[in-house]
């Protein structure tokens, strides 16, 4: 307690100037929304604010108000929807049902390289200005070739076709007779 400031007292210590500790700082959130944060106020809607909360670590921007004018920039940790502990990293996102290590709502920009030991889907569109390397290729339909829409390879059951300047030039296909 310090000028009548305490835990308890419901009164509120203001300081100008620095403020030093030698020991820890805490913070008792009473299970309200806004107490329980660590704000960099600037007096206008550009507030930065840091919270822990269901044994995660939040940073969120904006005003703070009543809680709506809030965005997530990160989310460290916490518990799924199930009330699993997850090691999750949630970039601009504060979906609680992401177990994934690191989810990001937006765009991802890399300067270098992105490898994974594992695979990666896409709901939309893969672009690359450069080279695809891999050792193999898997199509459901066929390959076409980008600027010139009526030439591609086509793909079908037990069959290949060839096709240029909207012309079918070769089709190998395997049935009953094989035929080229």
């Amino acid at each position: 307690s310090f000028g009548g400031a305490s835990a308890t007292s419901g009164k509120t210590l203001t300081v100008a100037g620095d403020i030093s500790a030698s020991g820890d700082l805490y913070l008792d959130a009473d299970g309200s929304f806004i107490k329980g944060f660590i704000n960099w106020d600037s007096g206008s809607d550009q507030e930065l604010n840091v919270r822990a909360n269901v044994g995660a670590l939040f940073i969120y921007s904006g005003s703070q108000g009543d809680g709506t004018g809030l965005t997530t920039l990160m989310k460290v940790g916490g518990k799924t929807a199930a009330g699993v502990d997850t090691a999750a990293v949630a970039i601009g996102t504060n979906k609680f049902g992401v177990s994934e290590g690191l989810t990001v709502e937006g765009d991802i920009s890399a300067s270098g390289y992105i490898s994974t030991l594992s695979h990666i889907t896409a709901s939309g569109n893969i672009s690359s200005s450069g080279n695809l390397y891999g050792e193999d290729l898997f199509v459901k339909g066929g390959i076409g070739h980008f600027g010139d829409s009526d030439t591609e390879i086509v793909f079908a059951t037990d069959a290949i076709t060839f096709i240029a300047g909207n012309e079918q030039l070769l089709k190998l296909s395997e049935g009953i007779g094989d035929s080229v």
